[in-house]
């Protein structure tokens, strides 16, 4: 727990600061969504459900599971792996859309592209990396185990005779 405690205040940390910059960045966002109806482009909602989920439930998922795992709750386990798996993928799917995207249009700059996008897909990355591999540990996977709340079960009474 030595080294899992540091880790899960850093979570709630960048969880906390992930879920402002989410908000303003969607306050902008919606700005950009409301000129698009303007326009007539009414298709764009489930972009902005998308959006929403991963510029908000995602660092708040992160704090709730930073939370719980410093409460040593059952389910912060769950919480924090899910998490790291569902960024990880996301920051996967940032770089494999560039790679695609520079691919299909090679007059952009095509390197400088890449070069971004592999550094802050790593960026996005290592952190859930971290926590994946820790919340892996037999050790530490242990400290989250259920607890049975079962009875215990105790010998008859000694028979006293009268």
């Amino acid at each position: 727990m030595q080294l899992l405690r540091p880790i899960l205040i850093i979570g709630v940390v960048l969880g906390f600061v992930g879920v402002l910059m989410g908000l303003s960045f969607l306050s902008r966002f919606n700005e950009m969504m409301a000129n698009a109806r303007t326009l007539g482009q009414h298709g764009m909602t489930s972009l902005v459900y998308f959006t929403y989920a991963i510029e908000i439930g995602l660092p708040l998922s992160l704090v709730i599971g930073s939370i719980m795992g410093l409460k040593r709750l059952p389910r912060a386990r769950l919480v924090l792996v899910s998490y790291a798996w569902i960024a990880m993928g996301f920051a996967a799917f940032s770089v494999g859309s560039t790679l695609w995207n520079t691919s299909r249009f090679p007059q952009t700059r095509g390197f400088s592209t890449v070069a971004y996008s592999l550094q802050n897909a790593a960026m996005h990355a290592t952190f859930p990396a971290i926590l994946l591999i820790l919340l892996m540990k037999k050790p530490i996977a242990e400290l989250f185990r259920e607890r049975a709340n079962a009875f215990e079960v105790m010998s008859p009474p000694p028979n006293e005779s009268p």
